[in-house]
């Protein structure tokens, strides 16, 4: 799925040659750059990137809630980071042969429209999140299932007599359910993890209303 807000960028302002959309963590979530790129590592930069000049605001102890952007200018290219949601940030690439003329003041003056392209998004990009995060969920509580029907099946086959060894009976039946019970135990806290995360997301959109609301 390509965002609304990347084809917006791209059609008002033809100077921007890529952008990255990616989450706190670095996984990136949607990109016009070429797939024989190692996007992957380019998140996975960018997210250290936002988290060392956190880092930067701790040691020099100004407060900082959130960033709203990060501008790098070269001679050759320009980078733009902006704070999208709660979990989310995109990267703005400008063209080298444009990037001579596109000076920083320039680059400034974008970045109210860009913002105001971005804006009309971050409702749609929260709520694929939590769609995104609620199929995880299912897909996980029926792996859920399915490991915890083996081991009843396990269990149930346990107490059959059957002719073995007390060693050969641990192999055979106590190792498996120990290790399909600690999966099962993963499982659960990764289903909890993500029920968090959909909580944290409603809240999001909960409080971009509210805030709507208080400016109407």
């Amino acid at each position: 799925m390509v965002f609304k807000s990347i084809e917006r960028i791209k059609n008002a302002l033809p100077e921007v040659s890529h952008i990255i959309m990616f989450y706190n963590n670095g996984i990136v979530f949607e990109t016009t750059l070429d797939q024989s790129i190692n996007i992957p590592k380019i998140g996975e930069i960018f997210a250290q990137i936002v988290e060392n000049f956190k880092q930067i605001y701790n040691l020099t102890k100004f407060d900082l809630e959130k960033y709203n952007k990060i501008i790098c200018e070269t001679e050759a290219f320009s980078i733009i980071l902006l704070k999208l949601g709660e979990e989310s940030n995109i990267a703005l690439f400008f063209k080298a042969e444009e990037s001579r003329e596109l000076k920083l003041s320039a680059i400034r003056r974008y970045l109210l429209k860009i913002e105001e392209l971005i804006d009309m998004d971050k409702n749609d990009i929260i709520i694929q999140n939590i769609l995104k995060t609620e199929e995880e969920i299912r897909l996980l509580k029926e792996e859920l299932e399915v490991k915890q029907k083996n081991i009843k099946e396990l269990k149930d086959l346990s107490e059959k007599p059957i002719e073995t060894t007390e060693s050969e009976y641990e192999v055979t039946f106590a190792k498996k359910c120990d290790e399909l019970e600690k999966l099962c135990y993963n499982i659960e806290e990764t289903i909890l993890e993500k029920e968090k995360l959909i909580d944290s997301l409603k809240e999001e959109i909960r409080k971009k209303k509210s805030h709507l609301s208080i400016d109407s």
